[in-house]
This record gives structure tokens, sequence and C-alpha cells, in this order.
């Protein structure tokens, strides 16, 4: 297991089972691809390694019909309609969100985080990790 998931695991401090990667460019995916069980990539434009437990959705409807997501890791450079579908995935399955961003994020992004309760909790390498509010 490599170091990425250990540092992963001990922020999110829960089982993780299934994860999201959304985005072009994210660079640890042969790390995410080991350490979870099953990993849905969107918009991945580099060729994904063929695993088995690795599933490319094409179409953002299919996150609809997720009912189990513990973690959505989301590259702030892309945004292709992705946003719509977090409110929904975050009332079923409340998953922890990592933001990857070089640069400080923008009110827009903070205001629509707040909006669905979520806050910023931690740092975890070059993620920013949001969780959800109970209250």
């Amino acid at each position: 297991m490599s170091k990425f998931i250990k540092r992963i695991q001990k922020s999110v401090k829960k089982s993780i089972d299934n994860v999201i990667v959304v985005g072009p460019d994210q660079k640890n995916i042969e790390n995410m691809i080991g350490g979870f069980n099953t990993v849905f990539c969107i918009n991945y434009q580099h060729p994904l390694p063929r695993y088995k437990n690795v599933i490319p959705i094409r179409d953002h409807a299919f996150l609809n019909e997720l009912q189990v997501v513990d973690i959505i890791f989301l590259n702030t450079n892309y945004d292709n309609g992705i946003f719509q579908f977090i409110p929904q995935l975050t009332r079923k399955c409340a998953p922890v969100i990592f933001l990857h961003s070089s640069l400080v994020l923008s009110t827009e992004y903070i205001d629509f985080f707040r909006r669905i309760r979520y806050e910023q909790i931690t740092v975890v390498d070059d993620y920013q990790v949001w969780k959800i509010i109970r209250k």
C-alpha cells in the first residue's frame, strides 16, 4: 500500500470501497487503482490501465444510480457539468471530497461546498479534504 493511500485512509478514518475520480490529469491514478475496491473514472483522458476494479464513465447520468461512494477526487481545473451531480451524491452517501488544486480555491468553489454543508478539514499532498458537516 502506497504512502498516498495511507494518508487518505488516515484523513478519512473509515473504510473506503468506492471512489470517483473526475478530471483528465489526476496524477495518482495508479495508486488509487491499487488502493480501493472500485474506481470510477470520469473523463480521464490518458489511457486507463486495464484493471478489473476500474470503471470508465462517459455519461454523468450514471452517477445518479450509484448508492455508495466513499471519496470523490475532483480536479478544479476541470469542470464539465460534474457539479450538478455532486449535491445528489452528497445527499445519498456523504462522501469525502478531495479537491486537487495548485492554486487557492476561488470563492465560487468555497460557496458551492458550504451550500451543500461541507467544510475543509485538512490538506493531503496537493488535495484539500472536504467533509460534510453533521448537525
